[in-house]
C-alpha cells in the first residue's frame, strides 16, 4: 500500500511489539517500534507518523512525559496503553492530549477497530489544504503536520502563536489557501471609510480652525 499510514509502536514489551505489530501490518499499515519513551521521541522525529500506540510505563521516560512532549508541538491522534485499570491514570492521560485509552488485557479486534476509527477521525478532521505537508524556503523547515519547524537542520522553538504566523506567511508566498483574520478588504465596507481626524466635522457651535 503506497499511502499505507504509519503507527508508532512504543511498548517495551516485546511480546506486545509482535501481538500489536501482526494485526496492523496485516491491515496494510507500516509499523514503526520503539522500547522507551526517548527512542520514541526519536523515531517520531524522523518520520511523518500517522498515529502512535503508546504504553504508558516505559522505562527512561514515562508514557505520559511522551505525550505531553508530542502535543506540545504535533496533533498526531494517540492511544495510550496501560496495565493498571487506574482512574487517575486514564484523566491525566487525557488532559495532557491522548485521544483514547486501552487496559490491558484487551482483544486485538477492539485494537484494531480503534485504531482505524482514530485514523479515519483525524483524516476527517485535516483540512483539505494540508495535504501539503511541509514546506521548505532555502534553510527553513516548517513540517505544518507535526507543527516542526528547523533551519538549517536544528529545531527551532516557537510558541503556537509563532508558529500559526509563520505557518500563514508562507502560505500566503506559496500561493496556498489559509484559514486566518479577514482581511481589510473583507472587513465591515463602514469600518473602511471611517473619517480621518482632519475630516471630522467640528461640533456645532465650535469654530472650524
Amino acid at each position: 500500500m503506497a499511502d499505507a499510514a504509519t503507527i508508532l509502536l512504543v511498548d517495551d514489551e516485546e511480546s506486545v511489539q509482535k501481538l500489536l505489530s501482526y494485526p496492523l501490518e496485516r491491515d496494510g499499515y507500516r509499523v514503526v517500534s520503539a522500547r522507551d519513551g526517548e527512542d520514541a521521541l526519536e523515531r517520531f522525529s524522523e518520520q511523518r507518523v500517522d498515529l502512535v500506540v503508546l504504553d504508558i510505563m516505559l522505562p527512561r521516560l514515562d508514557g505520559l512525559e511522551v505525550c505531553k512532549r508530542l502535543r506540545a508541538s504535533s496533533r498526531v491522534p494517540i492511544i495510550m496503553l496501560t496495565a493498571r485499570d487506574d482512574e487517575l491514570d486514564k484523566v491525566v492521560g487525557l488532559e495532557l492530549g491522548a485521544d483514547d485509552y486501552i487496559t490491558k488485557p484487551f482483544s486485538i479486534r477492539e485494537f484494531r477497530s480503534r485504531v482505524r476509527a482514530l485514523l479515519r477521525r483525524s483524516s476527517t478532521v485535516a483540512e483539505p489544504h494540508e495535504q501539503v505537508e511541509q514546506l521548505r524556503v532555502d534553510g527553513l523547515l516548517v513540517d505544518l503536520a507535526r507543527r516542526v519547524v528547523e533551519l538549517d537542520g536544528e529545531p527551532v522553538d516557537l510558541t503556537y502563536v509563532e508558529f500559526e504566523i509563520l505557518r500563514t506567511r508562507h502560505c500566503i508566498s506559496a500561493g496556498r489557501p489559509f484559514a486566518a483574520a479577514p482581511s481589510r478588504q473583507h472587513q465591515d465596507p463602514s469600518a473602511r471609510r471611517r473619517p480621518s481626524q482632519r475630516s471630522r466635522k467640528a461640533p456645532e457651535g465650535q469654530d472650524r480652525r
